[in-house]
């Protein structure tokens, strides 16, 4: 059964305003995996307004609470979890062939 990942704001999944969700299909097979949920540009708005609003409390975080939270059980980007934790921006972009493995920084 294909899934169907959202976006994520304020920690918690949201469907969003969308009414485009294009297939993801697995390269090798032809299969289905997933439906992928654009955003829209209201969407955008709300995730980036969100992150602005908790931006002073994570700005006040130490490093080493700001690590515990980036941290993740395989290296399965390229992204530091202590660079993340340290504040730096890190641009997501998500794969062509299995954009759903773009998923896992919002599940930290």
């Amino acid at each position: 059964m294909a899934m169907t990942p959202h976006h994520w704001r304020d920690g918690k999944a949201f469907e969003g305003t969308a009414d485009r969700f294009p297939d993801v299909t697995n390269p090798a097979t032809g299969e289905v995996t997933a439906h992928l949920a654009l955003a829209t540009e209201d969407d955008v708005n709300a995730v980036v307004e969100a992150a602005a609003a908790a931006l002073p409390k994570w700005r006040r975080s130490s490093l080493p609470s700001t690590a515990r939270c980036c941290q993740t059980p395989s290296a399965r980007s390229a992204a530091s979890p202590l660079a993340i934790a340290a504040g730096n921006t890190v641009v997501l972009k998500p794969g062509e062939k299995v954009p759903t493995a773009a998923l896992w920084p919002a599940e930290l």
